[in-house]
């Protein structure tokens, strides 16, 4: 009998890792492959991107139809959307009439709409999928993953249980807080978690901020589209992201900060690197005052 059950937990555990072999695998796959669809159509929306100010320019053309002839490749008009009122240089297609070249500019702006409209929720579809790809494939590394329950029928419930609990609190991904301003402000826990937050979650007009030029967290404050971060809030998560650093214990240092959409991952970059550009700085002491108030305001599931 003991004979047996020694077998048993023999061909279990073997049972685990070939269960785990094939899921990394598969998950491997599955990343390879949302990176390609995102990269794809990525790659299309910066090219359609090209035509967002496509219906200025058909408003302004529209406008001074009677000034524009077939045969001009550019023309030179007022623009009265910007209140300054400058003058602003067109491009026309010779071969069109003033009516044919703004119908093509109102028509690359529709595109351009399209694209935003249809293939801008496919990429942040495919970026959840890989945030959770990411994520599971994190907790098979660090041995916290558990094979679905149809895998394992001789497990123990009270195991099977508890193993539920534990993965569901650790499935509660980041470091989460609420600024004084009441905006969440997201903290990755490792590099892996960085780019699932940065890649995966954050949208492009979420801010973005690292402490300078050393190994840290990312941290991203949430921010609705053309709103500018409140300077409370911009201390708070500057302070998360020195906190969370290797600056941490000198007390000070300078954190970057930008639009998330100026943080790009280059091919081949080892999860947490990126490059940045467009990018602002500030000198930051830590305050252990607004660092208690902070966690005071953490919301992360304990």
């Amino acid at each position: 009998m003991a004979i047996e059950r020694y077998y048993q937990v023999e061909s279990d555990a073997c049972a685990v890792d070939d269960v785990k072999a094939a899921r990394v695998k598969a998950i491997k796959q599955s990343i390879k492959k949302e990176r390609r669809r995102i990269d794809a159509w990525e790659g299309d929306l910066l090219k359609m991107s090209a035509y967002q100010g496509y219906a200025r320019y058909g408003e302004l053309v529209k406008a001074n139809l009677s000034s524009i002839r077939k045969g001009m490749d550019q023309v030179t008009l007022i623009d009265y959307f910007d209140p300054s009122m400058p003058e602003i240089s067109i491009p026309l297609d010779e071969a069109m009439s003033a009516r044919g070249n703004m119908d093509e500019y109102f028509r690359k702006h529709r595109k351009y709409e399209t694209a935003e409209r249809e293939i801008r929720p496919r990429i942040q579809r495919a970026q959840r999928l890989l945030a959770d790809l990411r994520r599971e494939l994190s907790a098979i590394e660090e041995g916290t993953w558990a094979a679905p329950s149809s895998d394992f029928g001789r497990q123990p419930k009270h195991v099977a249980s508890r193993t539920f609990k534990q993965r569901r609190a650790q499935s509660e991904p980041f470091r989460r807080f609420i600024s004084a301003d009441g905006l969440p402000i997201l903290v990755g826990r490792n590099a892996r978690e960085n780019d699932d937050l940065t890649f995966g979650l954050a949208r492009s007009d979420d801010l973005w901020l690292h402490a300078r030029g050393i190994p840290g967290s990312h941290v991203i404050v949430r921010l609705d589209k053309g709103k500018d971060v409140p300077a409370e809030t911009l201390q708070d998560a500057a302070t998360l992201a020195l906190c969370y650093s290797d600056l941490r214990k000198s007390g000070k240092g300078e954190v970057i900060y930008t639009k998330r959409k100026w943080v790009k991952k280059a091919k081949g970059q080892a999860p947490g690197a990126v490059t940045v550009t467009q990018e602002r700085s500030l000198n930051v002491n830590l305050d252990k005052a607004r660092l208690e108030a902070l966690k005071s305001r953490n919301t992360q599931i304990p």
